[in-house]
């Protein structure tokens, strides 16, 4: 932690985290046993956040207020998504019959913001605020595709893969090998490498410089979403990157080519911003 760093701050966002996470009221005792935080000190910081209209008490519980809800939705907005992208993933989501998703790039994993689902009794839906590696996702791999393979390196560094599946990728090396494809084509393929049973395709979002900042995916069950019937899903998910991208700016006369040969910053490393 930085020497400048306010402890009380940085003590407030372990507690709001943990109720993002939990997904559930947390009691006193549970920030105190989960967060090894003095009660005093966690009563003050809930007292606060509950005057202040961030965190509900209910009962002995505590949840996180609708003030949040207000503040985060604007953060689309001030980092460049001024389209309506719900209306934009439930068109997506219609036409072919799956949920779709919209991710970014945060700190090395992938961050859901927008979740559009299939109206069908099985599907395949993640939940917005939650986050994934990126090696496993195809919304990660989209993103990744753009970048340099010394790029790429950089960012795995040493550390080995991390595999939720028999089906994950097992090295940098090979993921570099799946990227150069999926670079060539436009689109990225999550074949049941996350969760067993559920394959997800994905196409980047580009900025007005044509930088992928995001990306857009379809997901569903490995069953319905075959090999052949990719051939009719890929055409509508590049046609919703496209209208995603335009309405950041992006030209699409400029080519991958040119966007992905920008020079990429450690900070964008770890995290694809609009």
């Amino acid at each position: 932690m930085p020497d400048y760093a306010i402890r009380i701050l940085t003590d407030t966002l372990q507690v709001l985290e943990l109720m993002a996470k939990e997904r559930r009221g947390l009691t006193l005792n549970d920030f105190s046993t989960t967060l090894a935080m003095n009660k005093t000190r966690l009563f003050r910081i809930l007292n606060t956040l509950s005057e202040l209209d961030l965190v509900e008490q209910t009962g002995n519980a505590y949840i996180l207020g609708w003030r949040l809800f207000e503040i985060g939705q604007t953060v689309p907005y001030m980092r460049g998504f001024r389209l309506n992208t719900h209306e934009i993933l439930r068109q997506l989501s219609d036409k072919v019959g799956e949920t779709a998703n919209l991710g970014i790039l945060v700190d090395g994993e992938i961050l859901f913001i927008d979740v559009a689902e299939a109206d069908r009794t099985l599907s395949a839906t993640f939940k917005i605020g939650s986050r994934l590696p990126a090696h496993l996702t195809s919304i990660g791999k989209a993103i990744l595709s753009t970048w340099t393979n010394d790029e790429i390196r950089q960012f795995f560094g040493t550390r080995s893969l991390i595999r939720h599946t028999p089906y994950s990728i097992k090295s940098v090396s090979e993921l570099i090998s799946q990227l150069e494809r999926f670079r060539n084509q436009g689109w990225a393929l999550d074949d049941q490498e996350f969760a067993e049973g559920v394959r997800c395709v994905a196409s980047c979002i580009r900025n007005h410089s044509g930088r992928c900042v995001a990306a857009v995916s379809i997901s569903g069950p490995a069953a319905r979403i075959t090999d052949e019937r990719l051939n009719d899903i890929v055409p509508h998910l590049l046609e919703a990157a496209r209208i995603f991208s335009e309405g950041l700016g992006w030209n699409d006369t400029k080519t991958s080519t040119e966007a992905s040969s920008q020079p990429v910053s450690g900070a964008q490393l770890r995290s694809a911003t609009v």
